[in-house]
């Protein structure tokens, strides 16, 4: 039988089971359970299939077992065939899956969950990476997106929505999604109200217009769930008008990067749009007079971001006067100021989250050397079980009083350690640090190799830089939202701290 025959034989019996899950999931648990090789189907194909309908169906019957016992065949296939990129996809769904089983209380799970949700995440981004198809990648940005937002990163949450949609305009869930968030932060007063709805608007007719691309992407399940959003009344569409932007304004709002509480579009009603502020602090009265520390903090970590923009900007549109003479390195590639002021803006961007944390750490009086914090490991430590990691105490007693935003930050951590999706970001910073980056106007050519030097095309530093400043981005706009709530959680205690409005340098 030809290739072509078998691949018509596996999408059979995958119709078949999946419309049996649709119906009964318990019944198709056991049938996948039931599957077995045959001289036309190898083992292989048919673990793969049996894998995909444990864990989804494990997920539509509350089944633990299933999910894991599916999680357990992907491993094992992946580990024969490791760059499967359709197997790391479905490792990641059962992952995800898995993780929603977990039964821990509100304030535990995330910590219980943290190590296979950023798997899952790693795994969605090498798919992402890899995927030359749309189909693949915009399910797995989608799938990213979702797990951002139950981790309370909603502002990369928003970013994953769009990068989705990007690979599929027509990718209904996503869009369905991206309007759920706006919606949300609308209605609880975050940002300009008409200015989200009128985004959310424009994803809603996405939504509306895609039926086929949710049950082909989600299933009968994913449509039914959106039934609310389907009987919604859209706001009216406001197009932008970036006509009326100047060059460096268009290139912050096509990119999501403003630093305003209004997550896209930008305000151009306020002369200087990046109003994203910390509002007020509470104190004892024996602390003294004089400013709290954490507003010096986030004015000098909001203005290096806006400087790490603005080279971005000028590295990428503006021609620098170039006085320097260099020598041809016979490899294709591009040396010059430009090229520097790229890893400049790269690393002076990432050093801002080693900061994010030195002012959570002062905020919530979190004990240590400022020396020894940094942004990876300031959130959770080692407990009495060494193979086991609990929550600082200070986080943890603000993760119980309910501050969800201070978990934002700690699983943005995460994804940018060894094992997170996010990695090649601090790869980027440590190797402008210690090491030396080449870049190149198209391929690398094929010169010497060393490795002390590290090799980027002029268009994949560009995304990472575009990529690593919305992540900064996000990691301000989480400190900002975890200082709100706790403010908000001592003025409901009653207790006798002061609230301190500073007033506006400018």
């Amino acid at each position: 039988m030809n290739e072509h025959n078998i691949t018509d034989k596996i999408e059979d019996l995958r119709s078949r089971l999946y419309d049996l899950l649709e119906k009964a999931p318990g019944e198709a648990i056991v049938a996948a359970r039931n599957l077995s090789q045959t001289d036309i189907l190898d083992k292989v194909a048919i673990d793969g299939l049996k894998a995909c309908v444990l864990v989804d169906a494990g997920k539509a019957n509350k089944d633990k077992e299933a999910i894991e016992e599916g999680v357990k065949i992907f491993r094992g296939i992946l580990h024969d065939y490791p760059d499967r990129l359709d197997i790391r996809y479905n490792l990641a769904n059962g992952l995800f899956g898995l993780s929603e089983m977990q039964s821990s209380s509100e304030n535990n799970w995330h910590l219980v969950t943290w190590e296979m949700r950023r798997e899952a995440r790693w795994l969605y981004g090498l798919t992402v990476r890899n995927s030359k198809g749309s189909k693949l990648a915009t399910q797995a940005m989608t799938n990213i997106g979702n797990l951002l937002w139950r981790s309370h990163r909603w502002v990369e949450a928003y970013d994953s929505y769009i990068e989705a949609l990007k690979h599929d305009p027509s990718n209904g869930i996503a869009a369905a999604r991206a309007a759920q968030l706006l919606l949300y932060y609308a209605d609880i007063g975050i940002g300009d109200p008409e200015m989200l709805r009128s985004f959310a608007a424009s994803h809603i007719l996405i939504f509306k217009d895609s039926p086929e691309s949710i049950l082909k992407y989600g299933g009968k399940h994913a449509l039914e769930s959106f039934s609310k959003l389907l009987e919604t009344k859209p706001a009216k569409i406001k197009k932008r008008n970036l006509k009326a932007l100047s060059p460096y304004e268009k290139f912050v709002a096509e990119n999501r990067l403003a630093l305003s509480a209004t997550i896209e579009g930008l305000d151009k009603s306020i002369s200087r749009w990046d109003s994203l502020i910390i509002s007020s602090i509470t104190e004892p009265a024996v602390r003294g007079p004089g400013v709290p520390p954490v507003f010096a903090m986030f004015n000098t970590m909001k203005a290096d971001y806006l400087l790490a923009r603005w080279l971005a900007y000028y590295a990428f549109e503006c021609k620098l006067p170039e006085s320097g003479f260099y020598s041809d390195t016979l490899d294709n590639a591009h040396y010059g100021m430009d090229s520097s002021l790229i890893t400049v803006a790269q690393k002076s961007c990432f050093d801002i989250l080693d900061k994010v944390a030195i002012a959570t750490a002062e905020y919530l009086g979190i004990k240590g050397s400022a020396k020894a914090v940094n942004f990876i490991n300031q959130w959770r430590i080692k407990g009495k079980d060494a193979k086991q990691m609990e929550w600082q105490p200070e986080i943890a007693d603000e993760i119980k009083k309910g501050n969800p935003a201070i978990i934002a930050l700690a699983e943005l951590s995460d994804d940018l350690g060894k094992k997170g999706y996010l990695k090649v970001k601090k790869s980027l910073r440590n190797a402008a640090t210690h090491r030396f980056i080449v870049l190149h106007k198209s391929e690398v050519g094929s010169g010497r190799k060393n490795k002390h030097i590290v090799h980027y095309t002029a268009g994949t530093i560009r995304n990472e830089l575009i990529s690593t400043l919305k992540t900064v981005r996000a990691a301000l706009f989480y400190l900002v939202e975890m200082i709100a709530i706790h403010e908000t959680l001592l003025k409901s205690e009653n207790n006798s701290a002061l609230p301190m409005d500073v007033p506006v340098y400018h």
